[in-house]
């Protein structure tokens, strides 16, 4: 007579318990720049796989859900300036964990306008130097997060900037100030932006810091000689000198005032004793 069998299975209680939640979670813009975003977050090796919860929808939730064997993801599924959260599951045979908290992020995008234009000056008598301050946004809604490729400079005499002058480029993120090459004496608007590798961003333009009306500067050179009109001597044995102001100034007229005149007196024609 044949016994029938019996077949029973234990679950220990604990063996097959869900993982963890995923800790060290960080989300930050992809050093790239190309408006992807970077998840990491601490490796378990009893986790089978991870899911990524991503949610980009400012309404109602849209979470779209992504399965991963490492404990990182790139995402490049941006736009520029779109705000997502992110939280990750660890999950194995017997199921996937409370999901992290959500972490948002907001991706990259072209730098905003620089800070501020500190000074336009004339260096040179066809060079006009720019000082400027980097942007506050460089590219992820903050000041340091996406570095900084390229600052350009340009001047127009149209206030709406309709044709470029001149302009230069600084090749570098950290180069705050810039020399360009200019005519003497004309008047020049000025504008500065700002680049990372998705691009310059807008402008800001040189403005009257009371009003915000946009003004011009010109390159001004050392002005052209003084006529002597006369030399007469005085009775106390010293010399009277009149001349006539010169023809220019510093801007190939006289529109510039001259600030100061230096009167020299030497026995030796050529001035060298």
């Amino acid at each position: 007579m044949l016994l029938p069998f019996f077949a029973t299975c234990f679950i220990l209680a604990g063996a097959l318990a869900v993982p963890m939640t995923p800790s060290e979670v960080t989300v930050i813009p992809d050093p790239g720049l190309n408006r992807g975003v970077l998840v990491n977050w601490a490796s378990d090796p009893s986790v089978l796989y991870w899911l990524v919860n991503r949610n980009c929808s400012s309404d109602a939730p849209d979470i779209a859900v992504i399965r991963l064997i490492e404990p990182h993801m790139v995402d490049y599924h941006r736009h520029d300036h779109l705000r997502c959260l992110y939280a990750v599951e660890a999950c194995d045979l017997s199921g996937c964990s409370t999901p992290s908290p959500f972490f948002p992020i907001r991706t990259g995008s072209v730098p905003g306008p620089p800070a501020a234009i500190i000074a336009a000056f004339p260096s040179h008598p066809d060079t006009l130097s720019v000082r400027y301050l980097p942007p506050r946004d460089t590219g992820a809604s903050d000041p340091s997060s996406v570095a900084l490729t390229n600052f350009r400079v340009q001047l127009s005499e149209s206030e709406n900037f309709t044709s470029i002058a001149a302009q230069t480029e600084a090749g570098d993120g950290a180069v705050w100030v810039q020399s360009v090459q200019a005519r003497k004496g004309v008047w020049y608007y000025v504008r500065v932006a700002a680049a990372n590798t998705l691009g310059y961003g807008p402008p800001l333009y040189l403005t009257h810091p009371s009003n915000g009306s946009r003004y011009p500067v010109r390159v001004l050179g050392p002005p052209g000689p003084a006529t002597v009109v006369a030399v007469v001597p005085c009775e106390d044995l010293s010399l009277r000198v009149r001349w006539r102001p010169p023809l220019d100034s510093g801007a190939y007229d006289t529109s510039e005032p001259v600030v100061s005149y230096m009167v020299q007196l030497d026995d030796d024609p050529s001035f060298s004793s």
